[in-house]
This record gives structure tokens, sequence and C-alpha cells, in this order.
């Protein structure tokens, strides 16, 4: 009976390494399908971070062209507001500072010749 136990035990033996090799199996699928879950999810974040690059592209160019248009209309705006004054506008301007200068003059003048 001595060999039938220890084919009794090795059988025994080999049944468990069966049952705990099942069990690994078990959690090596485990294992695997949480790393595909896990590589999906890397894979989405790596596809936003890139839509968020790409996106960050488009902001800089875009202010780029919004600078340049700003800055081309405050050239246009300086120019509008910073222009020289014409010759009749200069003529006019004179005029009007000199001819109630010329009649407060006539009216001192003749007011102090008629006093007198």
């Amino acid at each position: 009976m001595p060999e039938d136990q220890t084919e009794y035990e090795r059988g025994l033996a080999a049944g468990q390494v069966l049952s705990r090799l099942d069990s690994h199996d078990d959690h090596l699928n485990k294992i695997n399908g949480s790393m595909e879950r896990v590589a999906n999810e890397l894979m989405k974040l790596n596809l936003n971070v890139q839509h968020m690059a790409d996106a960050a592209e488009a902001d800089r160019a875009r202010a780029v062209v919004v600078a340049e248009a700003l800055e081309k209309a405050d050239r246009i705006r300086e120019k509008a507001t910073a222009r020289r004054w014409s010759p009749i506008e200069r003529l006019i301007a004179i005029g009007t500072v000199v001819v109630p200068l010329l009649a407060l003059l006539a009216f001192i003048l003749i007011s102090t010749h008629v006093i007198k």
C-alpha cells in the first residue's frame, strides 16, 4: 500500500498544483483585462492631450492675427487723429483770432478818443 499511498499523494499534490494554476490563470486574465483598460484610457488621454496641443496652437495663431489687426487699426486711428491742418483751416483759425483782436483794438481806440 505504500505505493498506492504515494500515488495518491502524488495525485493529490498534482490536483492542488492544477487548482492553484487555475486560480493563477484567472488572476492573470483579470490583470490582462485591467491592463487593456489602462491602455485604452492612456490612449484616450494621449488623444486629449494632442487635441489640447492642437487647440493651443490654433489659439496662438489666432492671437497673432488679432494682434496684427489691432496694431493696424491703431496705426490707422493715429493717422486719422494726428493729421495736419490744411491751409484753409489755418487761415480760418488765424482769422478767428485776428479779427476779434482788431475789433477790440478799434473799440479801445474809438472809446479813448471819444472820451477826450
